[in-house]
């Protein structure tokens, strides 16, 4: 089992310093890592907050209340 915490140290950790410096906070570039079952995807991203962790529907919602647009609320 794979442990945030410890992705996150030896990823950082291969990252070269100089020219490269990690960020956590304020990032210009920001590397991904999704695990599901036996497979590893890893990005790297501009942009990652700007684009509200490229969550579409916050995207969309932050797009429609800058022009005046209502959208559907889940009713539970």
């Amino acid at each position: 089992q794979l442990k945030r915490d410890e992705v996150i140290n030896n990823i950082a950790q291969m990252v070269p310093n100089p020219p490269h410096t990690v960020d956590l906070t304020n990032p210009d570039k920001t590397i991904i890592v999704e695990v599901f079952k036996r497979i590893c995807a890893i990005s790297v991203v501009e942009d990652f907050f700007k684009y509200k962790k490229f969550n579409y529907a916050l995207v969309g919602d932050e797009a429609m209340e800058k022009n005046g647009v209502e959208g559907e609320k889940d009713e539970e």
